[in-house]
């Protein structure tokens, strides 16, 4: 790998050969772990990507982005269409490696590893830092409004805050650089995250500690239904992505945002992470690691974001993997 200084699209080193490039850290990742996707794939004789209407994430970036593509063509921004292939292809696929990755393989391969669920030590983690685990404390935030509210954050926002955002600051604003450190920052938070899920798999309180609530909540039936028996892999709790993902954005656009563009990534990260316990799905911890996890790419990406971490390939591939 090679740091370079970064000047808005990806740099090619005068001195090297016609023959060959460099393409971005993110752009590499998610091509090796689509050639991983499809190793797992020929072994398990599974399709290559899950089916697209059970991929939400990817659902609803591809869902959005026609609307975008609108704002566009009435700004008459034809510079930017022109590169939307070139610069949004690594969320589309990170999005759908990560989600095929997780429905299609995690629960094999942690059965695989032989490692055994870690609901256990959650907890008794969770006991020690709130005296019981923290859903259990917060069961009696059952209002029917409130629990609604609670899914629209943990469901729509969740799944369309990511491709808002950086739609927003590509197509709209026209900050290509701020959208960069974005999709950097999405690539390694899902990929690593992914890597714990495997590792430390957790099942979440709604499905180990379920008898001990003493308060329903009007839908957690069709919570456990919908993401345990048919969304989701079986230990994705820990860290908690829910929480990483709209705390990084968070952070990385801290320092740079407008306020209101600041005010609302607060508002969706504390409403997406207070509805991962409210809903049952999370124990405190999860949440406290997901933070950990989005300060630490957050504090990764900045430090590193006067440089582009490049790789050198046949310049063959520059158009097909290179995200700017």
């Amino acid at each position: 790998m090679y740091p370079n200084r970064e000047s808005g699209a990806t740099i090619a080193n005068q001195t090297d050969s016609d023959s060959v490039t460099r393409i971005n850290i993110e752009s590499l990742l998610v091509v090796i772990f689509l050639l991983i996707l499809s190793l797992f794939s020929i072994a398990a004789g599974k399709p290559l990507f899950q089916s697209l209407v059970r991929m939400r994430l990817t659902f609803g970036t591809l869902f959005i982005l026609p609307f975008f593509v609108v704002i566009v063509v009435v700004l008459r921004k034809w510079r930017r269409l022109r590169k939307m292939a070139v610069e949004w292809w690594v969320i589309i696929g990170v999005l759908a490696v990560y989600e095929s990755l997780k429905h299609l393989h995690a629960n094999w391969i942690t059965t695989l590893l032989g490692i055994a669920p870690k609901d256990g030590v959650m907890i008794a983690i969770d006991s020690f830092l709130f005296t019981r685990p923290l859903p259990l404390l917060m069961q009696n935030w059952t209002d029917k409004l409130f629990i609604h509210t609670m899914w629209v954050f943990y469901v729509w926002v969740y799944y369309l805050f990511p491709v808002c955002l950086m739609g927003y600051l590509y197509f709209v604003v026209g900050d290509e650089s701020e959208f960069r450190r974005l999709r950097r920052g999405l690539v390694v938070v899902l990929l690593g995250g992914y890597i714990g899920y495997i590792l430390v798999p957790v099942a979440g309180p709604l499905f180990t500690i379920g008898a001990q609530f003493t308060q329903p909540i009007l839908t957690q039936p069709v919570l456990k239904k919908l993401f345990f028996d048919t969304l989701r892999y079986n230990w994705d709790c820990f860290p908690s992505l829910h929480t990483a993902v709209p705390w990084l954005f968070t952070f990385l656009l801290w320092r740079r945002g407008r306020w209101w563009l600041r005010s609302l990534c607060v508002v969706a990260a504390a409403g997406v992470t207070l509805s991962t316990v409210v809903l049952r799905f999370h124990y405190g911890i999860d949440l406290i690691a997901g933070l950990v996890w989005a300060a630490s790419v957050a504090f990764l990406i900045g430090k590193t974001e006067r440089y582009s971490w490049q790789v050198r390939v046949p310049k063959l591939f520059e158009k097909r993997i290179n995200g700017g």
